[in-house]
């Protein structure tokens, strides 16, 4: 998923960086390993009853919850007596938005004596903006800097106020091609990435009214052939809520590292405190959006209330976490686009791993942040699902309780509540990727970066 090398960091001396380039071992291709766990290291106590568990520490005033998938009094957790026998599970960290919001949450992993050779932490990553492919061939014709034709990749542009407007470029009288999935110069909240990749061609025929006069041709006609190099990189469109964990180990390129520990048979507790949106916000150090983007990866909540051991196959990942492909020339994200990489399926996965790779057993933990607290509690007592919508919207006084009748049941913005508000939008300035149609849907284009600037459209 990572591409170039790993370099020791001087802050993180205590670490081994390690760096692996087996296509076999894609999804470790990069990563920090920590020194060797001692008999009982890590922060805190093991317990010898504890099998292969990630725990939810409580925090005062904050009421939130941990289980495995399809039964609330299940807890995450493969059972000691059971350790024997490869497993994967998934678990869901029931917290409401407000609570996710203002304080964050932290978790306690337990690895039993014997038991995982190595642990693997691996980050969940998204995609904060859709990266992509520039344009191959654009073809540009002018007179008097007024724009008479563009086709962007053989496909018409719409001409008007000065620009040509396709799905992946916007394209100036003057020459200037502005690749879709470069974000260094969006208008709102400062400077983006740029994640356009690859390199194009500019055909242009530019036609001048002739002032000169003295009998020579009334138009003047130069072709122009430019290299278009879009200087992008996919990865830098790429966030993690663990690169804003104290501590966590990084990449070269600023990404949070997978981590993997070295067990040497021993048991081994550790603690991970994810930081709240109002912490980030508040610190400067990252883009100011209200919302639990960053750490509520849960999605498809009507797939899970159907059936929640069936959730894995009959889900959408959501374009954030899997695009599938860029938008392509048609902007329908399929003709001709070029394919994406899977960022992660919104989850962060703890692994306990053999000696030869081999993985022994996986927790995948999904964050599910609660709009209301009637859902929550009801969820809480009774664990049916069908009865009740983590992503609830309308209005307090009606669809959910508040003293200020009018206002929203959805205070802070999580994936689904802005994949549900989102239908078609069309750039109004040439410069923002189209949104296609499938609001309400895990197909939306919708992504925290490019939502946050919807007030340029």
């Amino acid at each position: 998923m990572f591409n170039g090398n790993i370099r020791s960091l001087g802050l993180l001396a205590f670490a081994l960086s390690v760096s692996l380039g087996l296509s076999a071992c894609k999804s470790e291709s990069n990563y920090f390993s920590e020194s060797n766990a001692s008999e009982g290291g890590g922060e805190g106590t093991v317990d010898p009853a504890v099998g292969f568990r990630v725990r939810l520490k409580p925090k005062v005033s904050v009421d939130a919850f941990l289980h495995k998938f399809g039964s609330i009094n299940d807890g995450c957790e493969v059972p000691l007596s059971t350790t024997g026998t490869p497993s994967s599970i998934q678990c869901m960290l029931n917290i409401m938005e407000y609570d996710l919001w203002y304080h964050g949450y932290e978790i306690e992993i337990s690895v039993p004596k014997g038991v995982c050779e190595f642990t693997v932490e691996r980050p969940m990553h998204y995609y904060r903006a859709m990266p992509g492919r520039g344009p191959q061939v654009v073809q540009l014709e002018t007179m008097d800097g007024s724009i008479t034709s563009c086709t962007v990749d053989g496909v018409a542009g719409s001409i008007g106020s000065g620009l040509c407007r396709s799905a992946e470029a916007s394209v100036g009288g003057d020459g200037r091609v502005k690749c879709a999935y470069d974000y260094t110069e969006i208008i709102g909240t400062g400077p983006g990435p740029n994640c356009c990749t690859g390199q194009g061609t500019l055909v242009w025929k530019e036609e001048r009214t002739n002032l000169a006069g003295g009998g020579g041709p009334p138009t003047i006609v130069e072709n122009h052939t430019r290299t278009l190099d879009y200087g992008g990189t996919t990865s830098s469109c790429l966030e993690s809520p663990q690169e804003f964990v104290e501590g966590w180990l990084k990449l070269a390129s600023g990404r949070a590292s997978s981590i993997v520990t070295t067990m040497g048979g021993a048991a081994y507790v550790k603690s991970v405190k994810m930081p709240s949106s109002l912490t980030l916000m508040s610190g400067g150090t990252r883009v100011s959006y209200f919302s639990n983007f960053l750490t509520g990866g849960f999605h498809g909540w009507t797939e899970y209330a159907l059936d929640a051991d069936a959730w894995d196959t009959n889900r959408v990942v959501p374009r954030m976490f899997a695009p599938i492909a860029d938008y392509g020339p048609t902007g329908d994200g399929v003709t001709n686009a070029s394919p994406l990489s899977e960022a992660s399926d919104g989850s962060t996965e703890i692994a306990c791993m053999g000696p030869a790779g081999e993985t022994k057993h996986l927790i995948r933990l999904y964050v599910n942040e609660w709009n209301t607290i009637e859902d929550y509690t009801a969820f809480k007592l009774n664990g049916n699902a069908a009865a009740v919508d983590p992503d609830r919207t309308g209005v307090t006084g009606v669809d959910c309780a508040g003293v200020n009748q009018g206002q929203s049941c959805n205070t802070i913005w999580g994936i689904e509540d802005a994949i549900q508000a989102v239908s078609t939008v069309t750039p109004g300035n040439g410069l923002m990727p189209l949104l296609l149609t499938g609001g309400g849907t895990a197909n939306a284009y919708v992504f925290p970066y490019e939502w946050i600037r919807r007030d340029v459209y």
